[in-house]
Formats: structure tokens, sequence, C-alpha cells
């Protein structure tokens, strides 16, 4: 119960408290990392949400002090009493080591940012789609695509929770009300993480042109571009589709740069739950293949006479 109240935080607002603290602290407080949340009520009873966990912890809260607040859950144990900060427009609850800052914001908002980030990254994937790797276009793109990824993450955890499968859904009822994007709503969480997938080969690539340009020779193995000048973010062996840390595979270049250009450099070492798999050309592109076109492209160590799946947006 301790740490987990700290999230009260939002509902300090000293400046605010000393003039209307009921109405200025009653609503949802999101803290700003994505690890919970509180919703404080004008009746003065309280909800805090734990994300990763999906827990709920009722409770009561009222303010003994300015600048402090006390809660105490339901289930009578202790009440708790925080301390709390308000800087640069955000509430702060101070702990050695893991100060928490919470923001209001009604769920609505939250599903208009959440909306607004699907629509950044389908646009920039698109961007990606056909280009050739190797560009410092290409590097600061994909950069960005993972930012908005990560967004996207922290929205979906807060909102739906951390099943997939609920998230799917939520992002389908979402679709529904936002005409607008619909088409790229529709594609929901489990075509972002398809696209995650396709990304994070993408971004191999972008590093395997690289490594070539600098030591004059492709790696051997997917370890060596893992230096301080190419790539540090390790996530990017990690598929998104799948779970699976580790998850892809590298093959070196049969002929160097005279390879084909739809030669496989790289590809999941494990099917989606579609029986899919991404796969990395050569030249630079990323294609999605079936079981069975994996099977036939594998054997001959590229895609030609090969249909990658239909993608269209």
């Amino acid at each position: 119960m301790r740490p987990l109240f700290t999230a009260f935080l939002a509902l300090f607002a000293l400046s605010a408290l000393a003039q209307e603290p009921e109405t200025a602290l009653v609503g949802e407080w999101w803290e700003e990392s994505h690890r919970d949340a509180f919703e404080l009520r004008a009746d003065k009873t309280a909800t805090r949400r734990v994300f990763a966990t999906g827990d709920e912890v009722q409770g009561a809260w009222s303010l003994p002090a300015a600048g402090r607040l006390r809660f105490a859950p339901e289930d009578g144990s202790e009440p708790v009493t925080w301390n709390i900060e308000l800087k640069d427009g955000r509430f702060t609850v101070p702990i050695i080591g893991d100060a928490r800052v919470y923001v209001r914001e009604t769920r609505a908002d939250r599903d208009g940012r959440l909306a607004a980030t699907l629509k950044r990254i389908h646009e920039i994937s698109r961007t990606l789609r056909d280009h050739s790797f190797g560009s410092s276009q290409d590097a600061g793109l994909l950069a960005s695509l993972r930012e908005f990824e990560a967004r996207a993450d922290g929205l979906l955890l807060t909102l739906a929770g951390s099943d997939r499968k609920k998230q799917d859904a939520y992002v389908a009822e979402l679709a529904k009300t936002r005409p607008d994007l619909k088409r790229v709503l529709e594609k929901g969480s489990r075509g972002g993480r398809l696209t995650s997938c396709k990304n994070n080969l993408k971004m191999i690539g972008v590093y395997f042109a690289l490594y070539e340009s600098k030591y004059k020779k492709y790696p051997t193995g997917l370890e060596e571009i893992w230096k301080p000048d190419l790539l540090q973010d390790k996530s990017v062996l990690r598929c998104p589709a799948t779970g699976e840390e580790n998850a892809y595979e590298y093959l070196w270049p049969s002929k160097g740069d005279a390879s084909a250009p739809d030669e496989i450099m790289a590809y999941d070492r494990f099917p989606h739950a579609d029986g899919t798999r991404c796969v990395l050309l050569f030249q630079g592109r990323v294609i999605v293949l079936d079981e069975d076109g994996f099977k036939q492209a594998r054997e001959a160590g590229k895609t030609e006479g090969v249909e990658p799946v239909d993608e269209k947006d």
C-alpha cells in the first residue's frame, strides 16, 4: 500500500489547495512513466490503478494540511500521508531515488493522444516502407518511430491494461469513434506490433549498412553492431509481435556488396501468431511472408518467386 499511493501526489496543487481544494483535486491523475493512476472523487473516495498488474485499490482521501495528502485504504491497512511538491505544472511526490510526477487528464483526452500517436506511427511507417536502408534520414525516422511506439505502448497500458487482446479490442472500439482515423486505427495494436517488428529489422538493416561503411566488411553476427558509435538500443532484438528476446536471425551476405537485392539478410526466428514472419532483404526492404512462403525463400536464400503477404494501407 505504501509507495502505491505516492501517486496521490497530483492531488497537491499547493496554490490551488488554498483556494478550492476539493474542486482542484477531483479528477484522474496519471503518472508520467505509466506506472499507475489515481482517481479522486468529490465524495472523498479514491481508486488507484496499477497498470502492469491490473490491480485496483479502493480507499478514501483527505487533506489534513496544505501540501499533504492522506490516503486510507479500504481494506483497513494503516493510512498513509504524503508530502507533495508542485513544480513546472506537475505534481510531484518526492521519494528518495524515485520521485513520481502526475498530471491530470481525462480519459477522452488520453484517447485523443493515443489516436494521434497511432496516426503518426502509421505515417512514418509508410515513409519508410519502400526505402533502401543506409541513409541518415532513415536512421532519424526509425529513432522517431521507436519514440512514438513507446509512447503508444504506454498509453495503451494505461487505458486497456497489459493484455494484448484487450489492447486490440480497445483500439478497435476507439476506431468506431474516430471516423477520420478509422483506417489507421482499425489496424489496431496488433498491426502496430507487426509494424514494430518490421521496423526493428529495418533498424538492424540501417546499422548493417553503417557497419559496412565504417569497417568495409559486413558483420559476422548481430552482436557486432552493438557498439558505442553504432546501435546501443538492444531492445530492437526483441520482437514485439512474439515477445521473444533475441528474436532475429542474421545471414551473412553470400557475395558481399554483389549479393542479390532480394537475398535474405535477417528474419524472425519465430512465426507471429498469424503464421507470418518479417524478412529483411539485402536491398534494405522488409517484407512479410506467410510460413509457406518463408520456408520456400529460406531454402532458396532469396525471395524471388515468393509472394509477400498483402500489406495495403
